[in-house]
This record gives C-alpha cells, sequence and structure tokens, in this order.
C-alpha cells in the first residue's frame, strides 16, 4: 500500500467509525495528509484503479464507505434532511448572540458541520474573546443562553448551544494541552465554519496559528468556510458598543477578575478529570470536552482492519 493508498483508506475508515459516507469530493476535502500533496484527480484515480483499496470499500449512489460495515445509504439522506433543519434553527437562535459583549468570532464545530445530525444534536461552539475579557464573555453568553433556555445541560441536546470552547483573540492556536493533536481533532477544527465575526480577518488568523492542522489534513484550509457568516445585526451593535465602552475600565476590570474567580471555583469543584476528559483551563483558552469521543474513535481507527 502507497501513502496515496493508505491516506484514502485512512479517511474513509475514520468516517466509517463515524457513520459517515463519503462522497468523492468529500472524501479529497477531509483527506489524511502524507509526506506529498494529492490532488482531487489522484483521489479519483486511487478509487478507481487501486485493487486494494477497491478491496476494502464499497460505493453506492456515489458514496463511499467500508466495505464491513452496513449500507448507510438510507441512513446519510436522513442525516442531511435533519442536518438541514438543524441549520435553519441555528441561523434563527445564533442571532441572540449579537446581544453580547466582548466575543470577536464565534465558530461552528462538531457534527452539523458535516451533516451527520441525529435529532438530539446540539450546536458546538468556539469562541474567540476580546484580550483580557475571556471569563466575561463566557459569563456573558451562558448566562443568555441560560435565560433563553439554549444552553445545553444533562439530558437537554436538542438544538442547544454548547459552549465548550473559549479562546482569546492573543492566542488564538488551540495547544496541546488544550486538546490532543491527532486525525480527529484536525477534522474537527479542519472542518471549522464561521458564523460571525466581528473584527475582520480573525478566522483566518484562527486558522494560520492552527498551522498543525495540516500535519494531518491533505488540503487545509478549505475553501468555503465562510460561507456561513451572519451580516451584523446593526441595532444590536451600537448596544454593544455602548456595553463595552461602560465595562473598559477599572470596574470592567474587576468583573473580569471576579467572573474569573467564581467560574474557576465553580469548574474546580465540578471537575472530575476521566480518561476521555479533555479538560483546559487557562488565562487564554477554556476547553470543556468531558467524555470526549476522540479517545474512542482514534482506538477504534488503530484497531480496525479496513
Amino acid at each position: 500500500m502507497n501513502e496515496k493508498e493508505k491516506a484514502v483508506i485512512e479517511t474513509i475508515k475514520f468516517y466509517g467509525l463515524l457513520e459517515r459516507p463519503l462522497a468523492e469530493l468529500e472524501l479529497y476535502r477531509y483527506l489524511s495528509a502524507q509526506s506529498g500533496k494529492i490532488s482531487f484527480f489522484d483521489t479519483i484515480e486511487i478509487l478507481e484503479k487501486s485493487r486494494i483499496v477497491k478491496n476494502m470499500i464499497r460505493q453506492k449512489n456515489g458514496l463511499i464507505f467500508p466495505n464491513n460495515q452496513e449500507d448507510p445509504t438510507a441512513s446519510r439522506i436522513k442525516k442531511i434532511k435533519i442536518s438541514q433543519q438543524k441549520w435553519k434553527v441555528l441561523k434563527r437562535k445564533i442571532k441572540w448572540l449579537f446581544l453580547l459583549p466582548f466575543f470577536k468570532a464565534i465558530v461552528l464545530t462538531g457534527s452539523m458541520n458535516f451533516f451527520n445530525c441525529s435529532p438530539k444534536s446540539d450546536f458546538d461552539l468556539l469562541i474567540i474573546a476580546r484580550k483580557d475579557r475571556i471569563w466575561s464573555t463566557r459569563l456573558f453568553i451562558t448566562a443568555l443562553c441560560e435565560i433563553f433556555g439554549m444552553r445545553r445541560k444533562a439530558g437537554k441536546t436538542e438544538n442547544r448551544f454548547c459552549l465548550n470552547c473559549f479562546v482569546s483573540e492573543e492566542y488564538l492556536e488551540i495547544s496541546e494541552k488544550a486538546k490532543p493533536r491527532n486525525f480527529y481533532s484536525a477534522q474537527e477544527y479542519g472542518r471549522a465554519k464561521l458564523l460571525i465575526e466581528r473584527d475582520d480577518e480573525i478566522f483566518k488568523k484562527f486558522q494560520k496559528q492552527n498551522c498543525w492542522i495540516k500535519n494531518f489534513l491533505n488540503a487545509h484550509p478549505w475553501p468555503g468556510s465562510e460561507s456561513q457568516k451572519l451580516k451584523e445585526i446593526k441595532f444590536f451593535a451600537g448596544l454593544v458598543k455602548i456595553f463595552e465602552f461602560l465595562l473598559s475600565n477599572k470596574f470592567g476590570d474587576w468583573l473580569e477578575k471576579k467572573a474569573g474567580e467564581r467560574q474557576s471555583r465553580r469548574i474546580n469543584s465540578n471537575l472530575k478529570i476521566e480518561p476521555a476528559d479533555q479538560i483546559c483551563v487557562s488565562p487564554t483558552c477554556l476547553m470543556f470536552h468531558p467524555n470526549s469521543k476522540s479517545f474512542e474513535v482514534m482506538e477504534r481507527m488503530e484497531k480496525s482492519e479496513i
């Protein structure tokens, strides 16, 4: 098996574990990185001519999946329809976050980005916060989502916001301490889609500072990652400027300090580190992925014989 064949097999195997068959263009988009770049035409040629790959995969209705997996095409159509409806719900709900101060951008991660939702799926958000206001940003977003019943809780996940990652604009890189650097994490952030951006080019800075993703993905960044970006609501923008002005002083600094102390105490009191937990609390990054699926998926990927 050469490196190009290995890249194709690894990617199909990974998405097979997520029960997500791939179209040819999707396979190229999510393709595992190897020592040399692989073109879209290389990918097609491998699918058509490689005996090794043909013996390990199946194709049906334009979808590619492992040959040891049950036909997922009917399930795929169902998940696409669910995801399309959820995008409508997300765009309606996310507009309320325009009311909030101090965030620079809101980015969508998770199953929504590759149309792999179940009815109970939530909306995973990565929030980029203003320098020295990461705790205040989390405080305000959490409070608003609680008030409007939009925050994910145990037993309540459907169409709710999962506020699992906050990073400061001064340090946009997802560190190894916050998240293991592997194929799973690279896929998660490589698929990220920009929803709201108040500071021009900050999402591009996020992509640039997380260049480690290129060690795992053949084609990154992928065009279209800003295609779902929403326009600023002018009335809300005016209110936010006033709010930020009123809190850009010593009182705002005091509030940030107190918010950090209170939230840190609460996080530490609830913290029970398990092997599958990805928890990181620092002045520039807040990461909350208890019971992350990434460990299980990567372990199964290593053991899989496809």
